[in-house]
């Protein structure tokens, strides 16, 4: 059985954002009330790997591959089959807007939205032109992998919690979501990051938040992992969504250095 309202561009038979809901079979012999099963947060998994260099000028270049499953596959898809072919670079500048506006998509390979023989997947080459601050002797940037994830929806359900009043009735998220980045950045020749390692933990029964940033010399490794653990969250669960967001938005706009000589 196939549902008709959200069978298009999405691989599922039945959609992933409608886990938990009730339905009726008719049939003459007559139907029990049925409910969807829930979702995990690992069947909708966005997956964002990142390799990134950084030149004396500033200069960002960077090859990112992101692959979808459940919902994340139709993110993907969706944004792919409402965008002309023409303009799918426009589609995925607009996913890396955060890196400022002068990002460039340079080359770029994305899955046919109608092939449902596979998971979504994207991959493409981009270059922003004084993205890191040059001083004489110290350049400061953000990795730009998790920046985007900390900055689009199509990446992370997990900004879906924003802060406010506290909330006195549930909230519907419409799906579990598990976002992983995988990034390296090199640094210009000469320079090198004295950060130190800098890791975050946060855990609660609506959400999750697990970063880890690792500097190296002339380069850094980061690994990141935002989830969201319900379709809908009770009213004195949603301050732990907050918190895991907040140090989701946190971690991918905080700035990084490198020094010459050190």
């Amino acid at each position: 059985m196939l549902d008709p309202t959200w069978a298009p561009f999405n691989r599922a038979v039945w959609s992933r954002w409608e886990g938990e809901q009730h339905y009726v079979i008719g049939s003459p012999e007559g139907e029990e009330l049925m409910q969807i099963r829930s979702f995990q947060p690992e069947e909708n998994r966005m997956r964002v790997e990142s390799q990134a260099s950084i030149d004396a000028e500033g200069t960002l270049r960077g090859e990112m591959t992101m692959r979808g499953v459940g919902i994340s596959d139709g993110r993907i898809r969706g944004g792919l089959s409402g965008t002309p072919a023409g303009d799918q670079k426009l589609f995925l500048a607009d996913l890396l807007a955060s890196l400022g506006p002068g990002v460039e998509i340079i080359s770029y390979s994305v899955t046919e939205p109608r092939d449902f023989s596979r998971d979504a997947q994207m991959q493409f080459s981009y270059e922003v032109p004084r993205y890191a601050a040059v001083g004489e002797s110290l350049l400061t940037f953000v990795p730009p992998g998790v920046r985007v994830a900390a900055n689009h929806w199509r990446v992370t359900r997990l900004l879906s919690f924003a802060d406010g009043e506290d909330r006195q009735h549930d909230a519907l998220v419409w799906a579990a979501q598990e976002a992983v980045v995988h990034e390296q950045v090199k640094l210009p020749r000469g320079l090198r990051t004295d950060d130190a390692v800098d890791s975050t933990s946060v855990e609660n029964e609506a959400a999750s938040f697990r970063s880890l940033y690792l500097p190296d010399g002339g380069s850094v490794s980061v690994e990141m992992t935002a989830t969201v653990k319900k379709r809908t969250i009770p009213a004195e669960e949603w301050a732990g969504g907050v918190e895991a967001a907040d140090s989701l938005r946190a971690f991918g706009s905080r700035p990084r250095w490198a020094r010459r000589g050190r």
